[in-house]
């Protein structure tokens, strides 16, 4: 059933008519090439406790002037995923700490220990409309991977 409901989707998804002209913009692809990045972890550690906790301070910068913080667009998640599991562990939206102009991102690490763990951190364009999105376009992130390992 899954088969021939994929195959299906699949048909009609190539006989969709294209527009020849438009006037919505394409925002998948960056306008420039992304070369904001993550600048600073403050707070991590490669090796924590079983359900120990996890507070780090993301944050950014870029070479185009732009300030690095929500106001601009600008958003970071995180994530722990395993190399045994196909699903994250645990998945969190960072809060902007004005004062350390920087995301806040806290999780607990995983019970089970093992040196499998990764902390993936991704800084975006979250708005639609900004000057994050203005000057690279809605597509744009960049991800930092750390190992995490539980002992």
């Amino acid at each position: 059933m899954k088969k021939l409901l994929f195959a299906l989707l699949l048909a009609f998804t190539l006989h969709i008519p294209a527009l020849a002209t438009s006037d919505i913009p394409d925002t998948t692809e960056p306008k420039i090439p992304v070369n904001f990045e993550i600048s600073n972890t403050d707070g991590y550690r490669e090796i924590y406790g079983p359900g120990e906790q996890i507070a780090i301070h993301v944050a950014g910068k870029s070479p185009e002037l732009l300030t690095i913080d929500p106001k601009s667009g600008f958003h970071v998640q995180a994530m722990i995923v395993s190399e045994k599991q196909s699903n994250p562990y645990a998945s969190v939206n960072g809060v902007f700490d004005d004062e350390k102009h920087a995301w806040l991102i806290t999780f607990t690490v995983p019970n089970e220990a093992s040196n499998s763990y990764h902390l993936v951190i991704s800084l975006y364009c979250a708005q639609a409309q900004g000057p994050c999105v203005q000057t690279y376009g809605q597509a744009a992130q960049i991800q930092k991977i750390l190992p995490l390992q539980v002992r």
